[in-house]
């Protein structure tokens, strides 16, 4: 019978109390029926106490030995209440009763019902039908098995005897259930131990069957020859697992206990009632024999450690030796790791699988220890994972940090054991370095990084790189742009002692495949994140390449703004390769423009007008919204000076642009387009664009062209096409407001005509500023855009003098270039235009040329669609 445990005394109060109040209540239901006032207080005070006893991890185990009622196999002292009780259960033909912590008011009631409504040979059928059953259940019952005594018999023929009448008494249900139940596997070792002693099952020697608590404490420490016999004889055990008969079992049973040295039978019943008190894990698998092997490897191991015994870098080589013994039985019961295996999933070592549950029975001090020691690496990844998340979740971020740098600190142990384990742990935890903070990862990237530099051993390297690789992909995933920056010293480090190593590493590191990424989080952080700059400094190329495309795609200022800040960070090598960009083909160097205007405005200014001669039409048009996004006053001068080169579809945006610049010098430049001279003399549409830009840039000098442009009549007509008229008028307005009030009122101009006038150039949220107020529709404009793809039409859904936004029908890809075509009346007009797809079926489109007369019909269709909306 088990020795109490440590805890005994306090968990047998409730238990006593339970068993009274449970005799009570089953005289109280026979005598007042179930209903009774008496009876529901007393199942009250019965189910509280039942509580009370299940509170604890194992559940509450009542049993009867003989006339002594047993708690977890430990005989109670008893009264004649208690007594009762137990007969009640003999009676009933039931060893013990186990209630688990889930056991519900509704089985309780199933319960006592059962065993106060019938006759004691039927409560045990009863509960059967009336409990759930199964080794999830939460209230167990184990039977009572009875022998005859019978003196002629020897011990030997006893044992096999009761033994075999503890087996299953139907042939389909195999003796594999019973082996692979811990209860149902103590019930067969407490017939056959009793045997020697008695023919009954009163004797004190044994317990009830399925006792988990069966001895948790006392038991002197066994051997490793001793633990060796106990896997011998599971191994016997193990190779009659499968057979129907029950025999052999009895036989292997009996043979194995009466050669059982010392101590071994006492540990080994405390170890299989340990395993009856652990959870069923959902879907798990393999045989309870291989199981209690395990725990007392274990406990052998942990036992010799608390003892200082053996050292913990030795613990692992005890457990290797361990696992040799089981081996034999591994290849009978065909273990969850062949299983496993067949199905293509890698699992661990059993020698790493006892590693991992040896450190798991480890106490927290114990654990602590050698966690903050050099020997750190000797605890599996696993097991420091567990502990470290849990000093997290309690807040001790200190202790948690101290653990994971000295586990670190192993890369570079003498030891190439050690080195290896830690290697492989650190591939396993590097999400706990983010977590810890401290710089932790960045600290432990780089003492991976100059291992990997320094090594001599040609097999140790793979796993170093592992190990280096896992934490540097940890550092792009979690933005620790510091471990970045360690992870590229690294590599630089790696590169110049191995070369074909580094050039191996860095595209599976990928660095350079995440600045994009970067960049993003640079965009949508309140203030630039601190080490982002040095990283991209460390990987410039990309970064100018990077920010150059995600440049050309803003919408808002503050995003051109943060990239033109990341860019300068970056320092002179982003200066640098701008510069080497504009060398590249025309699709390519284009995009340095933007940032280049801001960054190196002079030596763009020297360079650009030579590159831009013989650049296609798209990218003179990409060339004009990139200083646009650069917004660098001294735009005006440099489109001025490109005007020679530019094509003449891109003139008038190149023209507007220069107003909107607010850069007077190219004043004169504008004033010769207004007066029908110099570059596109005979572009109307220009000479509109050269008229707004002189109205934006509020230039006196313009005054006098301007009013003759509105004035100037022939003797029949006016001299000037209305729409310059126009545009003369709303420019004048902008630079003398009395001086063009007196002009305009003879000039036969309308207030509608004047009120779409462009747009200041006014500091906005937006990339690039309006250059005219749109108008939303008062119903649907369908339009039609002729590309080099085909007709396809549209419904515009803003529009203004300068372009506009639509939605298009089907999904056939468009051209870049497109005929806008609009009906006006009996008319149509017409307009070259750039069109950008925003998203699906959403476009943008800009006017670069239209004709005066089809410009005054657009100006109709507005007016038209005024009262709408302007914005």
């Amino acid at each position: 019978m088990a020795s109490p445990s440590p805890d005994f005394a306090a968990r047998s109060v409730p238990a006593r109390a339970f068993a009274r109040s449970l005799s009570l209540l089953l005289k109280y239901v026979r005598l007042y029926g179930f209903d009774h006032k008496h009876t529901s207080g007393q199942f009250e005070t019965a189910w509280n106490e039942l509580r009370n006893g299940v509170s604890g991890t194992c559940g509450l185990l009542l049993g009867v030995a003989g006339s002594k009622l047993l708690l977890d196999g430990v005989a109670l002292e008893t009264t004649a209440a208690e007594h009762r009780f137990t007969e009640l259960l003999s009676s009933a033909g039931i060893a013990s009763i186990q209630f688990s912590r889930s056991v519900t008011v509704a089985e309780f009631e199933c319960l006592i019902q059962a065993f106060a409504l019938s006759k004691p040979a039927a409560v045990l059928n009863q509960l059967k039908l009336a409990l759930p059953q199964g080794p999830n259940a939460s209230i167990r019952l184990n039977e009572v098995r009875y022998v005859e005594d019978d003196h002629k018999k020897n011990e030997t023929d006893l044992a096999a005897e009761l033994t075999t009448r503890a087996l299953p008494d139907s042939a389909a249900d195999k003796l594999s259930s019973w082996l692979n139940d811990p209860q149902k596997l103590l019930q067969l070792i407490f017939a056959a131990q009793g045997a020697g002693k008695t023919s009954g099952a009163g004797n004190d020697a044994a317990a009830p069957a399925g006792a988990p608590g069966a001895g948790q404490a006392g038991a002197t420490p066994l051997e490793e020859s001793e633990v060796v016999g106990l896997m011998r004889w599971l191994t016997q055990l193990g190779k009659v697992e499968r057979e129907a008969d029950p025999q052999p079992a009895a036989a292997a049973l009996q043979a194995g206990l009466s050669q059982l040295p010392g101590n071994s039978l006492s540990v080994l019943q405390q170890t299989i009632a340990h395993i009856a008190t652990l959870p069923v894990k959902e879907g798990e698998q393999g045989s309870m024999l291989i199981k209690l092997a395990e725990h007392l490897a274990i406990r052998f191991a942990l036992e010799r450690y608390e003892r200082g015994e053996v050292r913990v870098n030795a613990v692992r080589e005890m457990l290797e030796r361990m696992n040799s013994e089981m081996e034999n039985l591994r290849r009978i019961l065909r273990s969850h790791e062949a299983t496993m295996g067949r199905s293509g999933v890698t699992v661990e070592s059993h020698t790493e699988i006892l590693d991992r549950q040896f450190w798991a029975a480890v106490p927290e001090r114990g654990k602590l220890g050698v966690l903050l020691s050099p020997d750190a690496s000797c605890v599996p990844s696993r097991n420091l994972r567990s502990f470290v998340e849990e000093l997290m979740q309690r807040g001790d971020n200190e202790v948690a940090a101290k653990i994971l740098r000295q586990y670190a600190d192993c890369i570079a142990s003498s030891d190439p054991e050690a080195q290896r384990k830690t290697a492989i742990g650190l591939s396993d935890i590097a999400d706990l370095y983010t977590r810890a903070g401290a710089d932790l990862l960045g600290s432990a990237i780089q003492q991976i990084g100059e291992q990997l530099s320094r090594e001599t051993v040609f097999n140790q390297r793979p796993l170093l790189s592992a190990a280096f690789v896992r934490l540097s992909q940890e550092a792009n995933n979690s933005r620790d742009y510091s471990a970045i920056v360690r992870s590229l010293d690294g590599m630089q480090q790696v590169e110049r002692c191995d070369p074909a190593l580094s050039k191996e590493l860095r595209p599976r590191i990928a660095v350079e495949g995440r600045v994009r990424e970067f960049v993003e989080d640079g965009l949508r952080s309140p203030a630039l994140p601190a080490g982002l700059a040095d990283v991209l400094k460390r990987v410039p190329r990309t970064a100018v390449e990077d920010v150059a495309v995600r440049f050309s795609q803003c919408m808002m200022r503050q995003e051109c703004e943060r990239l033109l800040e990341i860019l300068s960070q970056v320092g002179d090598a982003a200066i640098e390769h701008l510069r080497l960009m504009l060398a590249r083909p025309a699709v390519e160097a284009v995009l340095s423009v933007g940032p280049r205007s801001r960054l190196d405005f002079r030596s763009l200014e020297r360079d650009l007008p030579q590159r831009a001669v013989g650049w296609g039409r798209l990218q003179q048009h990409e060339l004009v919204r990139q200083m646009s996004f650069g917004g660098a006053t001294e735009r005006g001068r440099l489109l001025s000076a490109l005007l020679a080169v530019l094509d003449p579809m891109i003139l008038a945006l190149a023209v507007e642009e220069i107003g909107m610049s607010g850069d007077r010098i190219a004043s004169p430049d504008l004033l010769k387009l207004a007066e029908r001279s110099g570059a596109a003399a005979n572009s109307d549409y220009v000479r509109i664009k050269a008229v707004e830009a002189l109205g934006r840039l509020r230039e006196n000098r313009a005054g006098d062209i301007l009013a003759k442009l509105v004035s100037g009549r022939s003797l029949l007509a006016w001299q000037q096409p209305r729409e310059l008229r126009i545009a003369s008028a709303q420019a004048l307005l902008r630079i003398d407001q009395n001086f063009g009030q007196k002009i305009l009122a003879n000039s036969g101009l309308t207030t509608e005509e004047m009120q779409f006038g462009p747009l200041d150039a006014d500091p906005t949220d937006w990339a690039r500023a309006r250059r005219y107020p749109r108008v939303r529709p008062a119903r649907p404009l369908d339009a039609v855009l002729q590309t080099s793809k085909g007709r396809t039409s549209i419904t515009l859904t803003q529009l203004s003098l300068g372009g506009g936004l639509a939605i298009r029908e089907g999904h056939a890809s468009l051209g870049p270039e497109a005929v806008l075509e609009l009906s006006s009346g009996l008319r149509r007009i017409r307009a070259n235009t750039i069109v950008r797809e925003n998203r699906a079926r959403e476009l943008a489109f800009e006017i670069l040329n239209i004709d005066v007369e089809n410009l005054g019909r657009l100006r109709r269709v507005l007016i038209e669609h005024m009262p709408a909306s302007i914005e």
